[in-house]
């Protein structure tokens, strides 16, 4: 009995030898996954990509004249500002692998239209580092303050690199210019001449002017042949707003009346004002304030002769404390026919 069980157990080791010889070695993987159903674990393939280096935008160089410049104030308008901006670029992978079309300076400032430069430039070159150049143009009414600056640029593998470090400052400007003004024929004894185009202010600087600070300094329109006669500037009103205002109507409380002139004397617009914007849209509000006149009154007693400010000065507008004279007024006597501009006005009464 204990033979016939040795001999079994010799039997069995045997085809245990001979079965380990007849398996390949490639079946390893039936053993692999077997062995990893046992002890819950398994190879698993692995992709790994490794990035060498990104764009490193070392350094922003925000003292060129022109920015220096902007410290005090921007171009008046309608003329714009170029400001150039230089950074320096690192990258690992060498420069033949940035992106030039990426590069790109932002200028930033809360509440204000973002400006951007539509191109920069690669202006030195070396194994790893390039520098380049941007030129961004901001506008006269672009606000006072503080602005970020903002670089960006990307590798030819997508790779991004951005620096928010530098910043430079836009001082304060204020300014405004002036169209013209016009009326249809006047008469003597007339009443209520509305002018027939309004007299229209462009911000041209980058200031919101506040409401109630625009004033007229209007003066007594005296004739030149005939001393003893004149328009008064008393006579004349003034309002900003010609859909809801009546130029001429003087009789309503703040707010809803217009202004009368007075001779000689700064008269403030009731609720005018003048923000700042792109006035070349010539809309009567963006960057722009429209102020409509009224004569009340063309005296009877008035003769054809030509009326000026030649006697009592030119009639003039300020803002806070930034005067402008308006005009130089003379009024002529020829018909149907009254212009009024920056030098003068023509009137004609017959």
């Amino acid at each position: 009995m204990h033979k016939i069980r040795g001999d079994r157990k010799i039997f069995l080791l045997a085809i245990l030898i001979i079965m380990s010889l007849l398996i390949p070695f490639s079946s390893a993987g039936f053993i692999d996954d077997a062995w990893g159903k046992i002890t819950g674990k398994a190879a698993q393939s692995v992709s790994v990509n490794i990035t060498i280096g990104v764009p490193e935008i070392r350094n922003v160089y925000n003292s060129t004249a022109t920015i220096i410049a902007a410290g005090t104030g921007l171009s008046s308008g309608p003329v714009n500002t170029s400001l150039i901006i230089n950074f320096s670029v690192y990258l690992g992978t060498g420069v033949a692998n940035m992106d030039n079309a990426t590069a790109t300076i932002n200028f930033s400032k809360a509440s204000e239209t973002l400006r951007q430069s539509p191109t920069c430039d690669q202006v030195e070159v070396g194994t790893n580092v390039a520098n380049y150049s941007c030129n961004v143009t901001m506008s006269w009414y672009d606000g006072a303050g503080t602005w970020a600056i903002q670089a960006f640029i990307s590798d030819t593998g997508g790779n991004s690199g951005k620096n928010n470090s530098a910043n430079f400052s836009v001082g304060e400007t204020t300014g405004f210019q002036m169209g013209a003004l016009g009326w249809v024929s006047l008469s003597p004894g007339s009443t209520n001449q509305t002018a027939s185009a309004a007299l229209r202010l462009n911000n041209t600087g980058n200031k919101n002017m506040s409401a109630n600070t625009t004033q007229v300094n209007a003066t007594n329109l005296r004739g030149e042949t005939a001393a003893n006669r004149w328009i008064s500037a008393g006579n004349i009103s003034v309002s900003w707003d010609a859909t809801t205002l009546e130029a001429c109507d003087t009789s309503g409380g703040n707010g809803i009346a217009a202004n009368n002139m007075s001779n000689g004397t700064f008269i403030n617009i009731t609720t005018a004002n003048l923000t700042k914007g792109h006035y070349p849209t010539n809309d009567g509000s963006t960057g722009q304030e429209d102020f409509y006149f009224c004569i009340k009154t063309i005296g009877s007693e008035l003769t054809s002769q030509s009326y000026s400010t030649a006697a009592y000065g030119p009639w003039m507008v300020q803002i806070l404390l930034t005067p402008l004279v308006l005009l130089n007024i003379r009024r002529k006597n020829k018909k149907n026919y009254r212009k009024l501009n920056m030098n003068r006005v023509k009137n004609f009464i017959h």
